[in-house]
Formats: structure tokens, C-alpha cells, sequence
């Protein structure tokens, strides 16, 4: 019975790609070696290992959107952003390379073979499952990249554990902060839509408020003392209350780009960073869940008005039709 479920669900939601060209793939390959470039903090060992790893959530949105085309391009996004970046190009670098990037393939099928239609931020059950899916994935895809540097001689063996914490904790927080970022961009920058949503005033306060969390999270603590960073959770939950969804994933990207120039520019250490991210994972999850929570109400609100449209609608037809059903009665 549960199968025949499924096997509708997926034949009732076909997946649906789009045409994947020159521009698409060039598109790829910019955004994943930027982000890689902007997001190589602290790095151990000169690699990508980092506490901040957005540039996966790029990838594996294009997998989403345009299918196993976007392998290769994949490819050879990861190699440019070995050489341009880390000054690696070495054939067992080519290897592990392409293994990532078939892992986050992997975690892109696996991700679509669970939602098929592809509602991963529409129900908060469906945003656990996702986070859930992204969090064990990303741990197992670590572990075996972060092995095989241990095996290549590339890391010290007896430091590979660690190693691999920090590259799973680095990927999943960067898919959990960017995935739904770069997914519902091209809905955020509609021209009417944001200018609806999100004017230019608000939007100013809004940056403020940011500035003045990071301010207070970082400013009246030692390194590696996060007692005020509670702090960042107002703006998220201001903009997920008036904005839903689309508010919460704008801000929690904003908070983790203050956060990353701060961690930046104050002495942290890499486990230090990590430390932070953790919390940012916190945080920017509280903020989906009310974001999720403020849509669905907003839902149920329209689906309730438009009913209250159509009683309205259908008792004024039954009065109209009562007050001409008599003079007709009374000529025939």
C-alpha cells in the first residue's frame, strides 16, 4: 500500500528540468568558485575545510533545477576553485574532487527522490525532513572526502576525525543557510514582488538591526564566549513574523554574512568558528520553522476569506433568484 502511494506521488510529480546551456552551466561554475573563494576562512590544512562551505547549496540547487547535467560542470567548478584558490592541481586533487562533487550530486537525487515536488520549505514536517536529509548526507559525504586526504597523505592521519567534523559541519551549515536562500532568489527578486514585500525603509531598519545583533554577539565578549549571541535570534524572528519564509531566509543570510565578516576581522580560531556556526544552524532553523509556521497561517486566512467570498457569492445568487422567481411566477 505504501509503495503504490509512493509510485503515484512521483508519477502524479515528474520531475521537471529545465534547459541546461552555456549560460546555466557558466553560471555554476562563478557562483560555486565565488562563493568557495569568499567563504575560504581559517581554512585547515590550505584545503576546504572550512567552519563556512556555501558553495554545495549552489550545486546541489542546480541539480535540483536542471538534473545529472550539471556533473560535469560541477567538476570543473570544484578543480578551477582547487587551483585558483587553494594552488592545488595534482591528480589524486582531480580524484577527490570528483568524488565531492558526485557526493553532492548524491545528496541533490537523494534530496529530490524524498520531495518530489519539491516542497522542501511549505510544511514545517517537510523542513525537518530536510534538514534532517541535508545533516546525516553531508556528514557521510565528509567522512569519506575527509578519508581519502587522510589515505592520499594530503592530512595527517591521526587528525582526520577532526578533520572531517569540521567539513560536515562547514557543508551543512552552509546548505542549511544558503540552500533555501538560492532557491527562492529568483521568487525574492521579482521586481513587483520585492518592492511589495520588502520597501526600501524596512529593508534599511531591518540591516540595522542586523549590524546592532552582530554588534552586541561579538562585541561585549571574549573569543570563544558566546553568552549574548541569543541576540541574533530578534532579527531573524522580527523578519520570519512580518515576512514568513522568504524574510527568515533573507535575514538568517544576512546574519551569517555579518557574522563571517566579523569572525574575520576578530582573532578567531577555526574551532572557535565552528563553534559559532552550530549556533547559526540553531538559529537559522527557529527562524524557517517560524517562517513555515506565519506562511501556512497566511494560507489558512486566504483559504478562509475566499470561502467567506464564495457563501457571499452564492447567497446573494439565492436572493437574487428569489426576487426574480416572483415576478416571473406572478406573469406566468
Amino acid at each position: 500500500m505504501l509503495s503504490a502511494t509512493n509510485n503515484a506521488m512521483h508519477s502524479a510529480c515528474p520531475r521537471v528540468v529545465l534547459p541546461f546551456g552555456w549560460k546555466e552551466a557558466s553560471t555554476l561554475v562563478l557562483l560555486y568558485v565565488g562563493l568557495d573563494w569568499v567563504s575560504y576562512i581559517r581554512p585547515l590544512h590550505g584545503l576546504n575545510i572550512t567552519a563556512w562551505n556555501p558553495a554545495p547549496a549552489v550545486a546541489i540547487v542546480f541539480f535540483l533545477r536542471y538534473g545529472w547535467r550539471t556533473v560535469v560542470p560541477l567538476g570543473v567548478a570544484i578543480l578551477v576553485a582547487d587551483f585558483v584558490i587553494r594552488s592545488l592541481f595534482i591528480p589524486v586533487g582531480v580524484l577527490l574532487s570528483a568524488q565531492l562533487a558526485v557526493g553532492y550530486l548524491v545528496i541533490g537525487e537523494f534530496l529530490h527522490h524524498s520531495f518530489p515536488a519539491q516542497n522542501f520549505f511549505e510544511r514545517w514536517r517537510s523542513l525537518a525532513e530536510w534538514a534532517a536529509i541535508v545533516i546525516s548526507t553531508t556528514g557521510v559525504n565528509s567522512v569519506a572526502y575527509v578519508f581519502g586526504l587522510a589515505l592520499a597523505g594530503m592530512i595527517p592521519v591521526e587528525e582526520w576525525g577532526s578533520d572531517a567534523y569540521q567539513h560536515w559541519i562547514g557543508d551543512a551549515v552552509g546548505i542549511i543557510v544558503s540552500m533555501p536562500f538560492f532557491w527562492m532568489l529568483p521568487e525574492i527578486l521579482f521586481p513587483s514582488r520585492w518592492s511589495a514585500r520588502f520597501g526600501n525603509f524596512e529593508t534599511l531598519m531591518h540591516f540595522v538591526l542586523i549590524c546592532v545583533a552582530v554588534g552586541i554577539a561579538f562585541g561585549f565578549g571574549t573569543v570563544g564566549e558566546f553568552k549574548y549571541f541569543y541576540v541574533l535570534f530578534v532579527p531573524i524572528a522580527v523578519a520570519a513574523g512580518m515576512h514568513g519564509m522568504q524574510g527568515a531566509v533573507l535575514s538568517c543570510y544576512g546574519v551569517q554574512l555579518a557574522i563571517i565578516l566579523a569572525v574575520s576581522a576578530c582573532d578567531y580560531s577555526a574551532l572557535s568558528i565552528v563553534d559559532v556556526q552550530m549556533l547559526m544552524a540553531g538559529l537559522s532553523l527557529c527562524g524557517f520553522f517560524i517562517g513555515v509556521v506565519v506562511d501556512r497561517q497566511r494560507r489558512l486566512q486566504q483559504d478562509v476569506r475566499q470561502s467567506l467570498r464564495l457563501a457571499a457569492a452564492a447567497e446573494m445568487a439565492g436572493a437574487l433568484a428569489h426576487e426574480l422567481n416572483q415576478p416571473l411566477t406572478a406573469l406566468a
